[in-house]
């Protein structure tokens, strides 16, 4: 299977909590797997910002109900490498 994107990231995000999980380039042609779970309080939404800068994350995907997005948008990542999946994937405009 080729690979589409090098470095990206699943994001679930809840009321109280966000799920994330990364693949990136692994050992042997392989793909690693990391997930993790942050609050959504400002300093974790900052600490998942970075990180997926240390990661070097470049595209994103989200899956959140409501206007739970907004805050980890808002936190986290610029509007080309974020797709939230609500009722409708559409693009988010972040800021920084």
């Amino acid at each position: 299977m080729e690979v589409l994107v090098e470095r990206c990231a699943a994001l679930d995000v809840h009321l109280k909590s966000v799920m994330g999980c990364v693949r990136s380039p692994g050992e042997d042609a392989k793909r690693r797997e990391q997930t993790r779970e942050y609050d959504t309080f400002t300093r974790d939404l900052e600490a998942l910002r970075d990180w997926l800068r240390k990661e070097r994350v470049t595209k994103i995907a989200m899956e959140a109900t409501g206007v739970y997005w907004r805050p980890v948008v808002r936190h986290e990542a610029p509007s080309d490498r974020v797709g939230v999946k609500g009722p409708h994937l559409r693009a988010v405009a972040a800021a920084r």
